[in-house]
């Protein structure tokens, strides 16, 4: 018997709920398995599909590494990523038994995910809609021409190959995600940034001079073009409150006003951080946080970082408040506390496509709260026993 044979063999007992205690250690044991994460979760997606009956043991794994702290957070997240479609599976049987049903019955409107939408402002002061431009349809600005891409991506390429004059040189565009929106964008340069929602990036329309500078309000992912070294031209990205000085090619900034630290962590390569009157060189796997005068610098796990530019949400011990204002910028609502809930660390995965109320149900199986969505509304309270 193969190795994928044995695991649909437990798995199939699995759900069942026939495993011996040695079957479902052995079960377990796949499950923390990271060589087998993908076949793993294609199997609870197609029992999620079936709309089986979940098994105790199943419920009692999610109960127990959501209470437990985010210490390996690498680890937990591997896990999780496999244990949510489980999550959805026994929460869509609680609702036909009548059980936790909060999402799902108090919703009185579905609210979709977010998506490709942006807004291109020109030197001129012309606006674009990114979501109405079709495929390979060009407007020009200030010597390049601006394209848009089969995926939706937003494409410079310069006219005069890089002799801009003086004049081309300080014309400015801005690219202005909503709510709900993001966009991936490919500078003058090559670089290519990804905006997530509610973010705005200003940059000029050709790069000359000593240095490519961009400036950014909430949050961006990097990937630095370094066919133009450091040393000939350094990569600036400043924000309100910081200045990133791109030594390497891949880091994330989150620079949003309504967040209490600036984040910056760096994937590749190196940066230099320079707030207020500290500076510091970032490693990869490193991430600077940056509030009222105060610059620490701690090791972070990159994936939970970027799970936006990579379509997800992945929750790895962050607190209720911090959750609901990710929520809040990619769904486009508004979030209203009724109750004083306690910042208890919550865990998962699922996808950034998902409709809020599968966001929501995840978030209801992790911890003593439910939700209610009375238009763009999402009322949050203590889940009454």
């Amino acid at each position: 018997m193969s190795k994928k044979q044995h695991i649909d063999a437990l798995f199939e007992k699995f759900v069942a709920g026939n495993c011996t205690k040695e079957e479902e250690d052995i079960m377990w044991q796949y499950f923390n398995d990271l060589s087998q994460r993908n076949y793993m979760e294609s199997l609870i997606s197609q029992e999620l599909e079936n709309n089986s009956q979940p098994n105790q043991a199943t419920v009692k794994l999610i109960k127990r590494e959501n209470v437990q702290p985010f210490q390996l957070i690498k680890w937990a997240v591997a896990v999780l990523v496999l244990l949510i479609p489980a999550a959805l599976l026994i929460h869509e049987y609680n609702i036909k038994k009548g059980k936790n049903a909060s999402v799902g019955a108090k919703q009185s409107l579905e609210i979709f995910s977010g998506g490709n939408k942006a807004t291109l402002t020109l030197a001129n002061g012309t606006k674009v809609l990114l979501d109405t431009l079709k495929k390979n349809d060009i407007e020009e600005d200030r010597g390049v021409q601006i394209s848009k891409t089969a995926d939706g991506s937003l494409v410079y390429n310069s006219i005069n190959q890089g002799l801009a004059s003086k004049k081309e040189a300080s014309a400015m565009n801005t690219l202005e995600t909503p709510r709900g929106g993001q966009c991936h964008i490919i500078l003058p340069d090559g670089t290519q940034v990804w905006l997530n929602a509610a973010s705005t990036l200003t940059y000029p329309t050709n790069f000359t001079g000593n240095e490519r500078k961009v400036f950014l309000k909430g949050e961006g992912y990097f990937e630095v073009n370094h066919t133009i070294t450091s040393k000939e031209r350094p990569f600036i990205v400043q924000t309100l409150h910081q200045q990133v000085q791109v030594l390497g090619t891949r880091f994330n900034v989150n620079a949003y006003e309504n967040e209490p630290n600036l984040k910056t962590t760096l994937l590749q390569g190196s940066v230099r951080i320079v707030a207020g009157n500290s500076s510091r060189i970032l490693l990869p796997g490193q991430q600077s946080s940056y509030t009222k005068d105060k610059l620490e610098v701690s090791l972070v796990d990159t994936e939970t970082v970027i799970d936006w530019k990579n379509g997800d949400f992945i929750f790895a011990g962050e607190s209720l408040p911090t959750i609901m204002r990710r929520i809040a910028r990619w769904y486009d609502v508004k979030v209203v506390f009724q109750d004083n809930i306690k910042s208890d660390e919550f865990g998962g995965q699922i996808s950034r496509k998902k409709n809020l109320s599968k966001v929501l149900r995840i978030l209801e199986l992790s911890g003593d709260v439910t939700f209610k969505i009375k238009d763009k509304t999402i009322l949050v309270s203590k889940r009454i026993e």
